[in-house]
């Protein structure tokens, strides 16, 4: 999800789908909004220690003697939500947790299991989005980007992964990031949701449920895995990027997460 269907700068809305840079859906749609926005990437001069790196990732070596000491590192298959699940970002870090506890379901199998709610978009005269879904219940919007698509966060998630998962599902929302830390140290790789730009985003909006909450939202935002760490870094399975052990600057990788509300997920024991 890291160009999401629709990204809101000045809130104004097209009657067409208008196709962003990078991969696309495989299938254009009739008619549906798109507000578009682009994000800027995490761009890295500096790799993490490799072994013998795959030439597009940016990836951490897995021979120990590559990796110092003070590098945290998980080494967690990569699973690319394109081109299927162009919103499916969080779905997929989903699949590559389950992938790693060597209990892999295919992210469209996931997809279709996922809760969802199918509260259909209401616009002001403005064109903005004056009613819509809850990611807190279910997925809001077209997963698979042939429409209108935002998220899910991360209670739907975690009830999904305690019906796939015996043990089941350990939530770390609201909890420092050295506990996020601990989790990885622990050989645990975190779902963690973030800005698509690993920075603080000032692109937000609102909109009401149909039962009257109000859910405050960026279309900037981006579910990745989170699977090491060191002093100044954090790498990330990204699924929309593609790229496996992606190096992002720690500093602001954390207050990103901070502003989407410390959400994160792995699993229990």
């Amino acid at each position: 999800m890291h160009r999401k269907i629709a990204a809101f700068t000045g809130m104004f809305v097209l009657l067409t789908w208008l196709p962003l840079s990078g991969a696309e859906p495989d299938h254009v749609p009739l008619e549906s909004v798109s507000i578009a926005a682009e994000s800027p990437l995490i761009q890295t001069a500096d790799e993490p220690p490799v072994s013998e790196p795959e030439a597009s990732t940016e990836a951490v070596g897995a021979a120990e003697d590559a990796v110092p000491d003070t590098l945290h590192w998980i080494d967690v298959p990569l699973i690319s939500q394109l081109p299927e699940l162009y919103n499916g970002c969080e779905i997929t870090s989903l699949a590559m947790l389950l992938a790693y506890l060597q209990q892999p379901i295919d992210k469209l199998d996931l997809a279709s299991m996922l809760p969802k709610d199918e509260t259909s978009p209401e616009f002001d005269e403005d064109g903005n989005i004056a009613v819509w879904g809850d990611p807190d219940i279910g997925f809001v919007g077209d997963i698979y980007g042939n429409e209108l698509g935002y998220a899910v966060y991360v209670k739907p998630l975690a009830h999904l992964l305690e019906q796939v998962y015996t043990p089941g599902s350990l939530d770390l929302t609201g909890l420092d990031f050295s506990e996020i830390e601990r989790a990885v140290t622990d050989g645990k790789p975190v779902v963690i949701w973030n800005i698509a730009s690993f920075e603080q985003s000032d692109a937000w909006t609102t909109w009401k449920t149909p039962e009257g909450k109000e859910v405050s939202a960026t279309f900037q935002e981006h579910c990745v895995l989170l699977v090491g760490f060191d002093e100044e870094s954090v790498y990330v399975n990204n699924p929309f990027e593609n790229i496996q052990a992606q190096k992002v600057p720690k500093s602001s990788f954390i207050v990103a997460w901070e502003q989407m509300g410390r959400m994160a997920l792995t699993y229990q024991s």
